[in-house]
């Protein structure tokens, strides 16, 4: 039962009693009826609510909660998952696959900075093998772009 139904009941009761000071007994049932209803409507609306409320949305995220790592097809982009910008997750920092340059954003947190630098740290140390970039399995070359791993290539087509 909506709540506009419930109050056209409710409103009908109201003006039979203002006629008649004395309900009967139908109309005392009917009364009590329209209560128990709108109080069980207001119930499940408030359960539901309660239901959905999701209480990690409220809670501080950790470091690793918020820095989520995207593989691109030019690289690798960290972003904020706690702050938005433009309608996405706020950008932190670029990691080229060809230079393996990281490029970090201004306005990077400093907790979020170290843990960047640390991730980027072990994937430059790796300049020359082959880095998986989507789930089929294709790969690039980390650091194709630099002069020592371009050399290690030509050493090995020989």
């Amino acid at each position: 039962m909506n709540h506009a139904l419930a109050d056209e009941i409710a409103e009908a009761i109201a003006l039979a009693q203002k006629h008649n000071p004395w309900p009967t007994a139908a109309e005392r049932v009917a009364a009590a009826l329209v209560r128990k209803t709108i109080a069980t409507n207001v119930q499940h609306v408030l359960t539901r609510r309660i239901s959905n409320f999701d209480a990690q949305r409220f809670q501080r995220k950790t470091c690793t909660q918020r820095l989520h790592i995207g593989k691109f097809p030019a690289g690798l982009v960290y972003v904020d998952t706690s702050r938005e910008k433009h309608g996405d997750y706020a950008r932190l920092a670029f990691l080229s696959y060809a230079t393996l340059k990281l490029d970090i954003e201004r306005d990077c947190p400093a907790d979020l900075r170290e843990e960047i630098v640390a991730h980027a740290a072990t994937l430059q140390a790796r300049a020359g093998e082959e880095f998986e970039v989507s789930q089929c399995g294709q790969t690039v070359l980390l650091g194709s772009a630099l002069p020592a791993v371009q050399q290690q290539q030509r050493a090995n087509r020989r």
